[in-house]
Order: structure tokens, then C-alpha cells, then sequence
């Protein structure tokens, strides 16, 4: 545990106006720039109100609104008080969820989003996926077969499993954007299966195994190229189970979504396929 010695983080005194917002900029910026350290312990209560001239009713908002963002945490007992910690990936992944559950993020929006996120995710994992990661992607398509046998398939949880499993995928990038982004979107790709047209077929939705299933041999064979491309493929077929168009009909943007998800990106058409990601180092991605 670390312990602050006084005077050791330069707090100033808050001015009156909208004090809340200044105890919390003020705390914020110091552990993010690493002046307070995780781990270590702010100033006791008293201490605090003190230095920066607030209320402790004032002092407290602040400390649960930074709790609930995930810079401090706040442990009760012999050794309670305000502690450092800093945002995790799950931290930044339900502050995105809460984002795009109250913008109400539509199944066109996710789909563009996911096209080149998931396919980029997947190039990025057959660069560094380990034995281990690579062995879960399989055991979870092996899991989402069973549950997509018999005669009552479990599509809802098959949806789940392909949820974990594009989430596995992005932790196998080792990049801490690309994890909470995905943990991120994780909520409203779930949402969104109920929306599925009616019409999809069994056949239609067994075949997204044997799709996982191409996409994890690519990564297990660390073929960036191939991986990626199977993804997008992947991504391509769950995005045609949706309904193609909002209630307003086609729009402008949603035809130039259809033509992204086929392959009519204007960035790809009259270039020759690049063998890597495009501005993009090795660990950069």
C-alpha cells in the first residue's frame, strides 16, 4: 500500500463555482497523469475538504462519480478511503455499452462499425494469439455445434457463445483498445439478436460453427490475410440475417453500408490487395 505523504499531490483550492466538477477534474488528471499512483491512498476526508476548500457532502459526489468511472476506489475498514486505481478495459468497455444503449446504436450502425473492427480484430489475433487463446476459440465453437443441434436448437444462446467468441478473438490482439471496444459493443450485438427476420432458416444459422471455425484455423496458422478475410465473411452473413432497412425505408446511408459490407468500400476499389493493414506497424495495431 502506498501511503501520500502531506503535500506530496499539489491540490489547489476549488473555487465555488460548480466545485463538484473541479474536485473531480483535479483528482482525475492526477491519477491519469500519474502524480497519484494506483494503489496508492488519497488524503483522508478531512484532509481533503481542507485543501480543497469544498463541503464533504461536495467531496463525496465527487468521489463516487470517480468511483463509478473507475479512477478511485473506495474501500470501507481499518485501511478505508479513497485508492487510486485507473480505468480497465471492462471499465472503458461499460462506459461505451451505457453509450450506446441510451443512442439506441442500430443494427446499420454496428454492422458498418463491425465490418472493418472485426475483420482488423482478426488480422491482429493471427499475428499474436497463443496456443491457450486459440484453444478457447475452439472449444467455444465446439460448444455453440452442440447447442446448435437436435431439433431445438438453443439459438439464443448460440448467439452468446458468437458474442464471447468475437470477444476472445479481440483479446487475442493483446491490444487494450481493441478489448474494451469489444466488451463494449458486447450489449447491444446481444440486443440486437432479437431482431433476427423471422424467415432465417436452420441452415442459414448453422453454418455460422463452420464459418468460426475458418477464421480460427487462419489465426491458428497466423495467415493475417486469410483470417481477416474470413471474418468480414462471417461478419457479412449475420448482418444479412437482420432486417436490411430501418422503417423509413432506404436511405442514402444504408445503401452505401450494403455497398461496404459487398465489398464497395471506395478506399478498396482500384487498389491492388495490400498484404497488411493499411498505416498499421506490426505492435501498432
Amino acid at each position: 500500500m502506498h501511503e501520500i505523504a502531506d503535500g506530496a499531490i499539489p491540490f489547489v483550492t476549488v473555487r465555488r463555482v460548480r466545485s463538484f466538477d473541479e474536485v473531480t477534474t483535479q483528482i482525475r488528471e492526477l491519477v491519469l497523469s500519474g502524480r497519484i499512483k494506483p494503489g496508492q491512498k488519497l488524503p483522508s476526508e478531512r484532509e481533503l475538504c481542507e485543501t480543497l476548500s469544498v463541503s464533504r457532502p461536495t467531496l463525496r459526489e465527487a468521489l463516487r462519480s470517480l468511483e463509478t468511472a473507475g479512477i478511485v476506489e473506495i474501500r470501507s475498514g481499518k485501511n478505508g478511503g479513497a485508492y487510486a486505481t485507473g480505468p480497465s478495459e471492462a471499465t472503458v468497455g461499460d462506459a461505451l455499452a451505457t453509450f450506446l444503449h441510451f443512442r439506441r446504436a442500430s443494427t446499420a450502425d454496428l454492422a458498418e462499425f463491425r465490418a472493418t473492427f472485426e475483420s482488423e480484430n482478426a488480422w491482429w489475433a493471427a499475428k499474436r494469439a497463443t496456443a491457450d487463446e486459440v484453444r478457447t476459440l475452439n472449444d467455444l465453437i465446439a460448444t455453440m455445434k452442440r447447442r446448435a443441434q437436435g431439433p431445438h436448437p438453443q439459438w439464443d444462446v448460440v448467439g452468446t457463445l458468437d458474442a464471447e467468441w468475437h470477444e476472445t478473438v479481440a483479446r487475442a490482439t493483446h491490444n487494450r483498445v481493441r478489448i474494451a471496444i469489444s466488451l463494449g459493443i458486447r450489449d447491444a450485438l446481444l440486443r440486437n439478436l432479437v431482431v433476427l427476420q423471422p424467415g432465417v432458416g436452420v441452415a442459414e444459422r448453422t453454418g455460422i460453427p463452420s464459418e468460426l471455425d475458418e477464421v480460427t484455423k487462419a489465426i491458428a496458422e497466423h495467415s493475417p490475410e486469410a483470417a481477416s478475410a474470413a471474418m468480414r465473411r462471417h461478419v457479412n452473413h449475420w448482418v444479412r440475417m437482420y432486417p436490411q432497412e430501418d422503417q423509413a425505408g432506404p436511405t442514402e446511408a444504408s445503401k452505401s453500408r450494403r455497398s461496404h459490407l459487398d465489398g464497395g468500400h471506395p478506399s478498396r476499389r482500384q487498389k491492388p490487395k495490400s498484404k497488411s493493414v493499411p498505416g498499421q506497424t506490426e505492435r501498432g495495431g
